[in-house]
């Protein structure tokens, strides 16, 4: 049906219903400012519309609801401003959209998505601005697209006849009472990130210094209560360490009753020179006479404390010091034999 250049302003509700099986429907060249969603009612059959060169600055929701066979929609050369998702409502076959020479100067991200659902479209030759608000449009581009490389910018003045598809999103700024967006830079992302970071490491440092100061406060005494018995000939006391004067029991030993360090104890063993007049020591305990038998022909020493006899009674034994020169013997008697050992008794 050709309705074209007879400066139709507005169409009736109702008008196309006795036409349900029209298929193509010319309007273009009228008068046509808005489009309403009861103009088309009726034509649910209906494949291709054109609506080009009119006077459309807006479409409303639902407009195409009653066409979901319609697979070619020209508005080329009209006066729409800008697009919205609720525009296509019930396009779900559509293949063909035509929006050349028109007013559109930014498109969204949800707008990406419906214009990359179709097979083809054209929106060349709009008044484009790449600022801030086609930064969402623009990060969805892949270059996958023919539209893509159709939307050449106006303004700013910078990008004035480039690509959006060549320009850097993080160049898309504009003025904070235009642009509605942020912009987010990588140095603002990062600046983000990292103060994120720095201020969980902070709360943190705050619990954790927190935590140890109640820990310290907590604690017990660094000089922990020990006690310290302390024993001479004539008397035993235990002393608290961690006691004041005042709490220290009776009979404790005052520093001039203490008693005195025990004398470090004497060497063990030493072997002397050997003197040609009596190389047989004397030895008035016959266990001394079988050791030095025993440790007489080797480098070996005997054992230290001296083994213990058979009734178990080695008394206070110790094997004697012999520090000793030739002029501190008195008689040959004294001399020893080459690793004999002199063990006294008290």
């Amino acid at each position: 049906m050709y309705l074209s250049e007879n400066e139709i302003s507005d169409i009736q509700a109702g008008t196309f219903s006795p036409t349900p099986r029209l298929i193509n429907l010319h309007l273009y060249q009228n008068n046509l400012t808005n489009l309403r969603s009861d103009m088309f009612t009726g034509l649910g059959n209906l494949l291709k519309l054109y609506l080009y060169s009119n006077e459309i600055s807006d479409i409303q929701a639902g407009t195409f609801i009653s066409t979901p066979q319609l697979t070619s929609l020209t508005l080329d050369d009209n006066k729409l401003t800008n697009l919205r998702s609720d525009m296509f409502t019930g396009l779900g076959n559509l293949e063909e959209l035509y929006l050349f020479r028109n007013r559109l100067t930014t498109l969204s991200s949800a707008e990406y998505d419906i214009l990359s659902s179709i097979s083809y479209v054209s929106i060349d030759n709009n008044p484009w601005h790449c600022d801030c608000r086609m930064f969402p449009f623009r990060l969805k581009m892949t270059g996958s697209h023919f539209f893509e490389y159709q939307i050449d910018c106006s303004q700013p003045d910078q990008f004035h006849g480039q690509k959006l598809i060549d320009i850097n999103p993080t160049y898309l700024i504009c003025d904070p009472q235009t642009c509605s967006y942020t912009i987010i830079t990588l140095p603002v992302l990062l600046g983000a990130i990292f103060g994120s970071i720095a201020g969980t490491l902070l709360i943190v440092a705050i619990v954790l210094t927190i935590w140890c100061r109640r820990n310290k406060n907590n604690s017990p005494t660094e000089n922990p209560d020990h006690a310290v018995v302390l024993t001479n000939a004539n008397t035993t006391a235990v002393i608290p360490t961690g006691q004041t004067d005042q709490m220290r029991p009776q009979g404790s030993l005052t520093p001039q009753h203490r008693p005195k360090s025990p004398a470090p104890l004497p060497h063990e063993y030493e072997t002397v020179k050997p003197h040609p007049e009596n190389p047989r020591p004397r030895s008035a305990d016959p266990r001394l006479t079988s050791l030095n038998d025993a440790y007489r022909n080797t480098d070996e020493r005997p054992p230290f404390p001296f083994p213990r006899s058979a009734d178990g009674d080695d008394g206070a034994a110790q094997y004697q010091s012999l520090r000793k020169t030739d002029t501190d013997h008195e008689s040959a008697d004294d001399y020893e034999t080459p690793h004999d050992y002199v063990y006294v008794t008290e």
